[in-house]
This record gives C-alpha cells, structure tokens and sequence, in this order.
C-alpha cells in the first residue's frame, strides 16, 4: 500500500484547470472583498445627508466596521479546523452579501451600523480564508506568483467600485451600490458544488476518497485511490520545544482525532 503525503503531491503538481478553478473562485471572492469594503465611502456624502449625520459620526460607523472585520478575523478563523475553510469562506460570502445588501434598506444609521457592522465580521474572516487556500492549493514553483495574482483582486474590487462611484453616483442612489453585494450570496451555491475543502480537513477526518479526487484532479491524473494510505506532516516550531510529528491517515487515527473533536 502506497503511503502518500497530499502536500507533497500539490506542491510538485503542474498548473492545470483545478488550479485555475480554485484561483478564479479565491480571485472572486476576494475581490467582493474589496468592493464591500470600498463601497462605504462611495455613499457616504449622500448618506450623510439623508441621514442627516455629521462627519464625525460618519468616522464612527467606519471605524465600528474595521472593528467588525477584526471580530471576524477571530470568530471565523477559530471556526476553519471544525467546520472546514471552504464551508468558512461560504459563511463570509453569505454574511458579506446579505448584510450589505440589507444596509442598503437601512431607514437611519443605526441600522446601518448594525447591518454593516454584521457584514464586515465575514470580510474579516474571508481575506485569511481565501489566502491559506490560494497557497494549499497552489504548485510550490507558482505558489507566490499565484497568490499575489490572486491578492490582486482586492484592488481589481476597490477600482471597481470605485468606477461605478465615479459613471454612476451622480445618476443613482447610494443604496444601489450595497444591493450589488447580494451577488456573493447567489454566487454561494456554484462555489459550495465546484470549490475543494482543505486537503487537511479531509486529512483528519479520513477521507480518503475526498483526498484521492482532490489529488487526481490537481495531478491530472487517476492514479491516486481511496485504498492508498495518505499522511501529512506538521512540524512546529523549535522554540516551543515540540519535536516533528506526522500524522497517518488510518482508522485508528482517525477516531482518535474525531473523538477530540467532539
């Protein structure tokens, strides 16, 4: 029985269409980022004025959002080895896309913040997900070209919006430019049904079958089996004084890790 280590296998894999698919996905989502959070400022004059609120309490909402976004960075990054990074990153799409949306029927700025508020802990959890996954994912030959590339559709998303604010503000409201964001939440179902979860997630779990697509698919070709015996290796660092440690993935094992778990 072969005995496999998937990062290995990933690492030294040649840029194919499963690569191009997780970093078309990973480019999208990030660039919803960065329009969300640009968006604010686009509005923000006539928001001002319908809402009738000074600039002072316009840097309020703003910073209450940053605050948001750190939330989340924690809330949903804690979330990543229970629930798996893919299922995270849909949460932060859905999050982000509803609650901007939402803000947009905000009838006075407390609501907004709320809305807002809500929204911006899922940017916060997306920007980590979308990076550690664009580099699992990635050859190690391209793993840094490819996720600057894809780290570059945060900008693609600011100009965005920005264009839109520069054509469209004059013309159209303010609210229109957060109803757009629900497109993350259409979006959501495709990304679930085409996206892979994290090979580690599989890894601790067991499943093989999940792991030996993975690698088919990112190898191009059919040589790899859910008989196959897949391992990964985890080295922490020196100064905390723990030894290297592999982990195999076998039935044994594998109930040890889910009963942790629970």
């Amino acid at each position: 029985m072969a005995k496999i280590n998937p990062e290995t296998v990933i690492a030294n894999s040649k840029f194919n269409k499963f690569h191009l698919l997780v970093f078309i996905w990973c480019f999208i989502a990030i660039a919803s980022d960065g329009f969300d959070i640009a968006v604010y400022g686009l509005g923000l004059p006539q928001m001002m004025s319908e809402f009738e609120i000074t600039p002072a309490v316009a840097g309020a909402i703003g910073s209450y959002a940053m605050m948001g976004m750190m939330a989340g960075t924690f809330i949903l990054g804690t979330m990543t080895d229970v629930i798996g990074r893919k299922r995270v990153l849909a949460i932060c799409l859905v999050i982000i896309g509803l609650f901007n949306f939402l803000a947009g029927f905000a009838p006075n700025e407390t609501v907004f913040v709320i809305f807002r508020f809500i929204a911006s802990i899922g940017m916060g959890g997306l920007m980590p997900a979308v990076i550690s996954l664009m580099a699992e994912y990635s050859p190690r030959k391209n793993r840094a070209m490819i996720v600057a590339l894809m780290y570059c559709g945060y900008s693609i998303g600011t100009i965005g919006a920005s264009l839109l604010g520069i054509y469209f503000l004059e013309y159209l409201s303010w609210r229109l430019f957060f109803w757009v964001s629900i497109f993350t939440v259409v979006i959501t179902p495709f990304f679930l049904k085409q996206f892979p979860e994290s090979i580690n997630y599989h890894l601790v779990r067991g499943n093989k079958e999940e792991i030996a697509d993975i690698l088919n698919r990112a190898t191009g070709t059919e040589k790899y089996t859910a008989r196959d015996e897949y391992e990964i290796s985890e080295t922490v660092s020196a100064e905390q004084g723990l030894p290297f440690k592999k982990y195999s993935v076998n039935e044994k094992h594998c109930r040890q890790l889910c009963s942790g778990l629970q």
